[in-house]
């Protein structure tokens, strides 16, 4: 191929896109681009109605997560507090309070360590 082989593409439109660039006033002409646009008008509708849908249940999910957590911190609350006798004693909840700030970084042990040293000092 030569230069002037190319050239004579190029002057004959060869590599010129054909299709009109996509205005209203295109969309509003051609039956196809009104129909393509419609497609993908639904086609977008649709994928925001899904990207709710997984919004929704991962919400969902996460509320059920925090609640299954929330139960699982009380359980072992209540665990500590008759282990160490402290269910009726009027500073549990401070005991507890403090543990666990002190100690959930590091998980149930750190706790169990912070409410065991604390809980010798009220016993």
């Amino acid at each position: 191929m030569s230069y002037e082989s190319i050239r004579d593409k190029i002057q004959a439109g060869e590599f010129e896109n054909m299709f009109p660039f996509p205005t209203d006033a295109t969309l509003g002409e051609d039956p196809a681009y009104r129909a393509l646009h419609a497609e993908k008008r639904q086609l977008l509708q649709r994928l925001g109605e899904i990207k709710e849908a997984i919004k929704a249940l991962v919400h969902t999910m996460r509320k059920d997560y925090d609640n299954e957590s929330f139960a699982k911190k009380c359980k072992f609350k209540e665990a500590l507090e008759e282990e160490y006798g402290l269910q009726d004693h009027p500073k549990k909840d401070d005991i507890w309070n403090k543990a666990w700030e002190d100690g959930h970084s590091g998980g149930w042990n750190s706790v169990l360590c912070e409410y065991d040293e604390l809980a010798d000092l009220v016993v």
